[in-house]
């Protein structure tokens, strides 16, 4: 082949890999440090490959209950792992995360636990050989769901900190809507799960919490 050709394609199917890469971390639950990362061609936003290699990984350095798996976003051009938008300093809509944020919410949920799954509070059964977790809900059905990738639970206990606050389980917060809330869980990308006050213990999840004025 000429070389130049050779060359050619070579620039092509490195350009197609970052346009369609996935890239997974292994963070240590205790310190949120990242361990090891797992690039993968992903096609279809699903990054199974790389999940599958990072919880073989886990198996193999017999890092079960102390590792766990986090996908990161396909990213469609080649760029910093981790850009950070806005501004470099710390403003109240633009909080610099300390560096204990999220470590608590990338640990792994051991049995007997509590966590929230789809807005429904459930306990943790147990963590598979694979590195899903079981979990069985307590609203009175007692209904089991198997198979379940930890990053669709949010504990229930556990803070997450910028510089300029601390948000817990546990505390009363207003949030956007200007009403009074209870945060009740914390999700394993650092935004939180919060509970009405107004009588009817609705649960919302996937709320930022540095749009949170902490009351108590």
């Amino acid at each position: 082949m000429n070389k130049f050709l050779l060359l050619a394609v070579l620039g092509l199917s490195a350009s197609a890999f970052a346009r369609n890469s996935c890239e997974v971390d292994m963070i240590d639950n205790h310190t949120g440090r990242i361990l090891d990362t797992f690039r993968v061609i992903d096609l279809d936003g699903s990054c199974k490959e790389g999940m599958k290699q990072c919880r073989f990984e886990i198996r193999q350095r017999n890092y079960l209950g102390r590792a766990d798996c986090v996908k990161e976003q396909v990213r469609p051009v080649p760029g910093p792992r981790h850009p950070v938008p806005g501004p470099s300093y710390p403003t109240p809509h633009h909080p610099i995360p300390a560096p204990e944020y999220g470590s608590e919410a990338r640990r792994q949920i051991i049995a007997g636990e509590s966590a929230i799954m789809n807005n429904r509070f459930v306990t943790v059964l147990g963590t598979s050989f694979g590195g899903t977790t079981a979990v069985k809900s307590t609203d009175g059905w007692s209904t089991i769901a198997s198979n379940i990738d930890r990053s669709i639970l949010a504990e229930t206990k556990g803070c997450i900190n910028s510089h300029y606050s601390q948000v817990c389980v546990g505390n009363q917060v207003i949030g956007q809507n200007n009403r009074y809330s209870t945060v009740v869980g914390i999700q394993i990308d650092g935004r939180v799960v919060l509970k009405s006050t107004d009588g009817w213990s609705t649960l919302q999840s996937n709320v930022e919490p540095s749009n949170l004025v902490i009351t108590r």
